[in-house]
Formats: C-alpha cells, structure tokens, sequence
C-alpha cells in the first residue's frame, strides 16, 4: 500500500472517530448536536466514497461507507451493499473488523430473511466487538434455536427443547463465542437443570469450565461446578482432581473431604485418610460417614488398632443402629478379639454378600433372622495355626471320608498343614474361608472348609472341594488362578492358590471404588473373555457356571485372573442337566439357567455383566434386593442386565450380543474376546 494510501485510511479513521464521538455525545439529540452529528458522517461518507472511485475493494472505505449510510438512515441496499463487500474483502491480517454496529445490522437483515446460519454469524461476530451486549446475544439466541430446529437429526421427533432450555443453551453458546467462560457455564448449569437429558449441554459445560479454571485457577465455586459435572460423568480421574484442588483452596465440604479421605484410603494412605477424617469430626463430630471412614482406617492398619475401629463402628451406630457397613465392621472386631457371642448378635443385621472365594474384603452372607450353631462355627473360623491336627482312626470314626481315596494328587500336590502360615482372614463364604498366608516362603490364598474339630461335616462341602481341586488341577492357563496343592486332612481340608493380591473385581469396584484408567478397564475384560474363551475352547468345553465380579482376582499389575471352580462342569453332551439347583449366582444367570438347561452360553452372559462392571458399570440388576425381583426383570419383562451409555465406542454392541435371550443366537467367549481386542481400548494381554 502507497504511502498516499496510508494518509487516506488515516483521515478516513479519524473522520470516523469524530462522527462516532459526536453521535454518542450526550445531548446530540438536540438539533444543533445531531446537525453536527449528521455533518459530520456525511463528510465520512464524502470521503469514504472518494477512495472507492481511486480503491473500489478498499475494506475501510467500504465501512465507512457504509456506517455513514447507516447514521444517516441512507438506503438500506446500499449500505447491506458496503458492508458485505467489506466483510468479503476482510483482511484478518490486519486486525480489520466491521465493528459491532454493522454487525449487528447484516445479523439483523439475515433474520428478517430467516437466514439462520448468516445471523447466527454476525450476531457472533457483534458479540465479538462489544462483549456482553444484551441485543446481540438475545440475537444469536434466536439464530441458534432456529438453527437447531431447522437442523434437528430426527424431525419426525415429537418431543422438543422447551424454549427457554433453548435460548439458556444459546446464550451459553454465546458466552463461549466471547470467551466469557464463567457466564457461559452458569448459563449451561440452567439449562441443565430445566433439561438434564441434553448430553450436548453437559458435555459443553464440562468443556466450558474447564476452560474457565485454567484461566481463573482459584475460583472456589468454579471447581465446584466442575467436580459436579465430573459427577455426572462418573469420571472418577477428574473427581479426584477436583476434590485436591478444592481441599487446596480450603473450598471443600465435608462430604468432598470424606470422599478425598476414602480415596486415600484406597490407595493404602492410611495416615492421610485419617487426617481428613479428622478434619471433617473437628467440625462436626457426629458425621457418620467420617466416623465409619476413620474407623475403618483403623482396621485396615496393619499396627493392629482394632479397639479404635471398634470404637468407630460402635459411634456410628449409636447414630444410625441399622448402618449395615458399621454392624459388619463391629461383628468382624469382635470376631477378631475372640467375643464371638457378640459377633454373632450383630452379624444379622448384614446385608450379606453371595457366596465364593473372596480374595478382598468380602463379607459373610447371612440371610436367616436366626444363627444356628452351625452359622456360628461359620463366623468363628478358628485360626488355621490353632487348628489341630486328627489321628487317622478319629478320621475314619467320625464318618467323613479322607479326599485321598477319590482324588489322586501327585506328592508335590499334597500339602502338610503344618508348611502353611496363615495371616489375615479375606473374606469367607457359604462353606469356608479364605486366609492370606504362606507355603515355603511363598505368598498363597488358603481357602479352607469349615469343618468341626472332630471331622465332621456334610457332604455337599467335600463335593464342592473335590469338583473345585479337581478342575483347578486340570485347568492351567495365565488367566485362571494357578493351583499350588492341597491339604486333605480332616479337620483341615484346604485348597492352597496363587496369591492376588489386589483382591476381587467385585471388591475393587463396588466396595473400595477404585478408579481404573480406561486402558486398566479394558485389560481386565479383555483377560477374562480370554479365560473363558480358553474353557469353552477346550474338548469337551468346560463351563464355569459361576462367573461373577466376585471370582474375578487381580495381581499386583490389575491383571485378572478366573477363580472359584466348585462350580465348573465339562460338557460332554450338548448341554448340562440342572438337578441339585446350584447354577450360579442369580443376578448373573442367563434366562436358560432357570429352565434347567446349562450350556456354554451361561458364562456368555455373565461375561457381558462383568464387562459392564469391568467398564464402571453396575451390578447385574442391582436395583433389585430380591431374587423375585430378578426373575420378574428377567423371565418376565424380558429385560437383559442394564448397560450403561458411557462405554468406549463399540463395546457396547458386544456386550448386547452376550445378553441375547435365545442362547443359541448367542455370542461365543472366542467372538466377544476377538472384537474386544480389535478396539484396541487396551494393550495385549500378556
């Protein structure tokens, strides 16, 4: 540009300025002030259009044109003329705008014509040049909603956005186009609330705040809506995030500082657990959650602190006497210190748990309003170290058969009872326990029988011993529990096993609430569709017949691992014939299981319940406290086990192809693990 040219553009502006200072002067409505005013834009436009005549496509010229047109009510085609010649030959380059005011009119003028997306693009851009301006965002607000409407996926819909969630929506869109975050995300917070279904809105909120906390990081209230939002999502990473930087800010609730608490205490921080735990008891001392929290802090110690858990438990019940989490921490403390009269007057009021090895914090199940002497030596589950040892001829007198006559164990196999050293009790089931211990220096789960001191029990644990010894040692692949031995000996009837030490699935999601990256998801439902694709791909196929969250145990790594096989069967016809009722848990029984059919197809569809679990999901059913209630849904209405929206990308199609209620048509374990691995959510299994 000659240097002529940059003397034109200045007068030009400088004209400009002064028309604009004399129509925003107050008084210019006087006749004298807007005589001035109207002088002074037709000297803009006199020079606006002398430069054209030597520049047509000059885009200062061509506002000012058409500005002064504008100011001085000239023909409305000319001045729309001016202005979109200007826009046409905007050169971003040189921070060139057209300015609020013919912005504003263009908008205007394309929202006469119902043209949507051209008003939609002015009112942006008015808000742009003068953030904040009422008229403009109202404005964007109606091109936006009749964008929408006119846009709508599915017009045939019936159901539409109320206005009002529509035009908060817009608004909130506006704010974002004026990089006004915070006003933006409260908008969207009230649409929200008038509209909690709109998945695009929440998604933008999120986006929206956490913009806004990057450029205001120390806005209480910001993280606030922003931990909200990641609850909604259930993004548990950003939870965390959330509630840190909250607790920095010294913004944190009580409720935020337990959750924070019980976080650390899932991940073994003990010390720092209790420190919020007593953050919280300073303000109020009878939250019931901080209590519960801190005691079980205190049990878990490995220091041994089990007076100051009992104590916990026995507050937080003199609050809530029906708090079912404290009933079992007091039972388990008073189990621990040998008051087993009081043990067994709490243990129920527990809401139990289903049987099967627990490897992780599991409770005993407890379904009779009464306890037998039976249910006693149950909760008693002596000390494995003080158990004694039976001469033969007391085996053989008290009528319960040595397992060595029916099963044949290699020697390495048999193990002395006196070579295992037994710590803390994991968890028990319907037949017995399952204690963390040692066999020469190496770290194994014992899963020992319930068995009174004389010998004596009844068959169906023996059976359940035999079936489950027997297809752990005929079962070896990296995705099963891997069998050490087993001591057959009356009254200590074991079966020794690899130690996981992260515990069971069920445990590691339902009960410590662990979050799991989604790599950490997809590994462990890739590793158990491949350790059921290898049962069925066996000759004949084995099936588990037990699958469930609780059977699935993790190692150090997360790396999952199928256990509990009291249940497993080989199929050596087509299907297996039900008769002694016990095939599985109910709320991971496929529909075929009640009509007394079992084939392959049953651990199928348990399989799709663990991948839901596996992936943040719900129990199977978990709506339901009744297995009335199950076989209702089931059976019924027909309805498969709820599958939550926020799964990867094509897991959920598979996990629809498990829950088929004809199980001929069916998926196989070999297909769900093949498409599963094809996602790529996860690295290969190792």
């Amino acid at each position: 540009m000659s240097r002529s040219a940059d003397d034109t553009c200045e007068d030009l502006e400088r004209l400009l300025r002064r028309a604009e200072l004399a129509s925003a002067r107050p008084g210019s409505s006087a006749s004298s002030d807007s005589g001035a005013a109207e002088r002074a834009w037709q000297e803009v436009l006199a020079s606006a259009k002398s430069t054209l005549r030597k520049r047509p496509q000059d885009p200062l010229a061509l506002r000012c044109a058409a500005r002064a047109l504008l100011s001085t009510g000239g023909d409305s085609a000319q001045i729309r003329d001016y202005a979109q010649k200007a826009v046409a030959n905007d050169n971003e380059a040189t921070g060139f705008t057209l300015g609020y005011t013919l912005h504003a009119y263009l908008a205007a003028c394309h929202e006469r014509e119902q043209d949507a997306a051209g008003a939609e693009q002015h009112y942006a851009a008015a808000l742009s040049s003068k953030p904040g301006d009422k008229t403009a965002m109202l404005g964007l607000a109606r091109a936006l909603l009749q964008h929408m409407e006119t846009a709508r996926a599915r017009p045939s819909e019936s159901s539409k956005v109320a206005p009002m969630d529509a035009v908060l929506f817009c608004l909130g869109q506006a704010c974002l186009k004026t990089v006004q975050h915070k006003e933006a995300a409260r908008l969207l917070e009230q649409c929200l609330a008038l509209q909690p279904t709109n998945t695009l809105a929440m998604q933008m909120l999120r986006d929206t705040v956490e913009k806004a906390v990057r450029e205001i990081p120390d806005d209480v209230d910001l993280w606030q809506k922003l931990l909200k939002v990641y609850e909604k999502q259930q993004d548990v990473p950003g939870q965390r995030r959330c509630v840190g930087r909250l607790i920095q800010l010294g913004g944190a609730s009580n409720s935020i500082k337990v959750a924070h608490g019980e976080f650390l205490l899932s991940e073994g921080l003990l010390e720092r657990a209790r420190e919020q735990f007593q953050g919280v008891l300073q303000v109020d001392p009878t939250n019931a959650a901080a209590l519960l929290k801190m005691a079980t802090s205190w049990r878990l110690d490995p220091g041994g602190h089990l007076d100051e858990a009992l104590k916990g438990y026995e507050q937080v019940l003199l609050i809530s006497p029906s708090n079912a989490d404290a009933l079992e921490g007091s039972a388990y403390c008073h189990q621990k210190k040998k008051n087993l009269d009081e043990a067994v007057r709490l243990r129920p009021g527990v809401a139990g748990a289903a049987d099967g090895a627990v490897y992780g914090g599991g409770t005993t199940a407890f379904a009779a309003s009464t306890v037998s002497d039976a249910q006693r030596r149950q909760w008693a589950a002596p000390a494995l170290d003080s158990a004694p040892q039976v001469a033969p001829e007391k085996q053989k007198a008290s009528g319960a058969l040595p397992a060595e006559q029916k099963l044949s164990l290699n020697r390495e196999e048999l193990i002395d009872f006196s070579l295992l050293t037994t710590r803390e009790c994991l968890g028990t089931g319907g037949f017995g326990a399952v204690y963390r211990g040692y066999f020469r220096d190496k770290e194994v789960a014992i899963k020992k029988l319930f068995c009174e001191d004389t010998g004596n029990m009844s068959p169906l644990p023996l059976e359940e011993l035999e079936k489950e010894i027997a297809a752990l040692r005929g079962l070896h692949h990296p995705r099963l529990v891997a069998f050490v031995g087993a001591c057959l000996s009356p009254p200590n009837l074991c079966i020794v096993t690899e130690y996981m030490p992260n515990g069971s699935l069920h445990h590691l999601l339902h009960e410590a609430k662990m979050p799991l990256t989604c790599s950490t998801q997809a590994k462990i439902a890739l590793q158990v569709c491949e350790g059921v694709a290898f049962l069925h791909g066996l000759t004949p196929p084995v099936v588990h017949r037990d699958l469930k969250s609780l059977n699935i145990v993790l190692d150090h790594s997360y790396s999952a691992k199928i256990c509990d096989f009291g249940l497993t069967q080989s199929m050596e016809k087509t299907h297996l014939s039900v008769k002694d009722g016990n095939d599985g848990s109910p709320r991971y029984m496929a529909p075929e299981c009640y009509d007394g059919k079992v084939t392959e197809k049953v651990d199928v569809w348990a399989m799709g319940c663990i991948i839901v679990e596996s992936f943040g999901g719900p129990l199977p059913y978990d709506d339901c406290s009744q297995i009335a209630q199950i076989v209702a849904k089931l059976l019924v209405d027909k309805q498969p086990p709820y599958i939550p929206h926020h799964l990867p990308r094509g897991v959920r199609p598979i996990i629809e192809d498990c829950f088929h209620f004809d199980f001929t048509m069916r998926t196989c374990a070999q297909d769900v693990f093949d498409r599963l691995q094809k996602l790529h959510l996860a690295p290969v299994c190792s």
